[in-house]
């Protein structure tokens, strides 16, 4: 009998609370078709797809061995890393981060980049910023047909020259442990020249 009296008054108390939610659903603002076909389009662009999943295998720890020049023809510089890239905002990008040497005078190299897919514009995106200079640089472009092979273009003002110059960088998937970074530069003639090659091995 106590019980039973327990689970009236407890209706009472509740029934307040059930008449506000309900009156809330009743008197909520409808939506328009405008704003319903918005909404879905969002939904859409928000929602990872195969680009992205793709994208995330890549994840885990790496070391980088590295190959740089400053101009064409210029010596080879070899160089090491180490490199964590990890899935962020619910799988939509892939955070890397790295620390190597120091090189020509110098500290030690750390850098930080996003890589995604714009479902909306059907293009990668890259965002990187490292500590060589307080410039970042933004990329776009596409696969190829493999979906392995990704090209990013992007341009940039050379602040000795006070020119824009062009950069385009390809990043092939060899496999599930290794992938290569491949970074193009333009000289003074605006003629590409092959900049830098990163090797990424799976620890």
């Amino acid at each position: 009998m106590r019980i039973k009296n327990l689970l009236y008054m407890l209706g009472i108390l509740l029934l307040p609370f059930a008449a506000i939610s309900q009156e809330q659903t009743q008197t909520a603002p409808q939506m328009s078709e405008e704003t319903k076909q918005m909404m879905e389009v969002w939904m859409k662009m928000a929602t990872p797809g195969a680009e992205h999943k793709q994208l995330m295998t890549l994840a885990g720890e790496y070391k980088i061995a590295s190959k740089f020049r400053m101009e064409p023809g210029g010596p080879l510089t070899d160089s090491t890393a180490q490199c964590e890239k990890k899935a962020v905002l619910g799988d939509r990008y892939l955070m890397e981060h790295c620390n190597g040497e120091a090189m020509a005078g110098m500290p030690p190299f750390e850098g930080m980049g996003l890589l995604g897919y714009n479902n909306y514009t059907k293009q990668y995106e890259m965002y990187w910023f490292d500590n060589m200079s307080t410039m970042g640089f933004v990329l776009k472009g596409k696969a190829d047909a493999t979906g392995k092979v990704i090209t990013v273009k992007g341009t940039y003002e050379d602040p000795a020259s006070k020119k824009m110059k062009k950069t385009r960088w390809v990043l092939t998937i060899q496999d599930a442990n290794t992938h290569k970074l491949e970074l193009f530069d333009t000289d003074s003639k605006g003629k590409e020249f092959l900049g830098a090659e990163l090797h990424y091995t799976r620890k």
